[in-house]
């Protein structure tokens, strides 16, 4: 992980003839704190720090590079939350901003996260089983024919219903946040 935060530090550069953004320097560097964090932190690890992290310090590190990583979050979730980057965060709102980053992968046709290949419809799928009242994630859902949610089948019809509902309380509550 250090060797590739050095790297992004200095704007990116090579590594066995690969070229590499800043961006896919902070990317890898996440990745590796994340798993360190899952294996239980770096103590499990040996020779992968210079220091002993707990699992929480590691997902803490991984969304310190990569704040739009779904699966730091829900790892930070599962650890009952902590502060990133001077923000205090819940449990909860670790989980919703999991699942608001699976909302978005679906977003862009889908992609690579917790070293799956995810489609469009397994993101939006995966942001509802942590946020059932993620409104966009119902109505992208309906979008692409709906799916199967914690073990139910929703079709295009009753997302769309899901959605309005979800909408409309927020409108008689006079607003709020959708993920």
């Amino acid at each position: 992980a250090d060797i590739w935060c050095k790297l992004a530090s200095e704007g990116g550069g090579e590594v066995d003839g690969w070229g590499f953004s800043r961006e896919q320097c902070n990317s890898a560097a996440a990745e590796i704190w994340l798993m360190c964090g899952s294996a239980g932190g770096t103590r499990s690890m040996q020779g992968t720090c210079r220091q002993d992290h707990s699992s929480k310090e590691c997902f803490i590190k991984a969304l310190s590079l990569d704040r739009k990583n779904a699966c730091a979050w829900s790892c930070l979730a599962g650890q009952g939350g902590g502060e990133v980057q001077g923000t205090s965060y819940s449990g909860e709102a670790c989980q919703i901003k999991a699942a608001t980053e699976w909302c978005n992968l679906g977003a862009g046709g889908g992609g690579e996260a917790d070293g799956q290949l995810h489609s469009s419809n397994d993101c939006y799928i995966k942001a509802l089983s942590l946020d059932p009242k993620n409104a966009c994630a119902w109505s992208s859902l309906a979008a692409k024919g709906g799916g199967e949610v914690k073990g139910k089948n929703y079709g295009s019809a009753s997302c769309h219903s899901k959605a309005a509902a979800i909408w409309s309380s927020l409108v008689a509550e006079g607003g709020g946040e959708v993920g």
